[in-house]
């Protein structure tokens, strides 16, 4: 037997044999509800595996659901702007759908930039620009 068909015979069987690299049968669906903290639902909310990018966003009343190939233990990744990224350990198939809850991130003050330019020569002076 050639070296290059051990070597695919031998990846073969590592990757047939690694239930998290299994994504060859039939596909599951992985679902639950996104929500503040207060419990009212976060709409357009990106849910999606770590792992194979298989995702979608949540509904109006913070519902997802998509269909993945992938089986073992995955990072359920759920993302909104204005919130802090959640990152939840779920295993594939899921028994029950997840619940999720997204924290707010922190307002932070208005920023203020300012900008200023010089003019040397004939017209001498100075601009000052501020934004709030």
């Amino acid at each position: 037997m050639g070296v290059i068909r051990k070597l695919s015979l031998a990846l073969a069987l590592i990757l047939g044999a690694s239930p998290a690299l299994a994504q060859d049968g039939a596909p599951h669906t992985v679902s639950g509800i996104v929500r503040r903290a207060t419990g009212e639902p976060i709409a357009r909310a990106n849910v999606f595996l770590l792992e194979t990018l298989d995702g979608t966003v949540s509904d109006p009343t913070g519902t997802f659901s998509f269909r993945t190939r992938y089986t073992g233990t995955a990072t359920l990744v759920v993302r909104q702007a204005g919130y802090a990224e959640q990152r939840l350990d779920i295993d594939v198939p899921l028994s029950t759908g997840v619940q999720i809850t997204l924290v707010e991130l922190i307002d932070v003050d208005a920023i203020v930039v300012s900008a200023g330019s010089y003019t040397a020569g004939d017209e001498q002076g100075a601009t000052r620009i501020s934004i709030t």
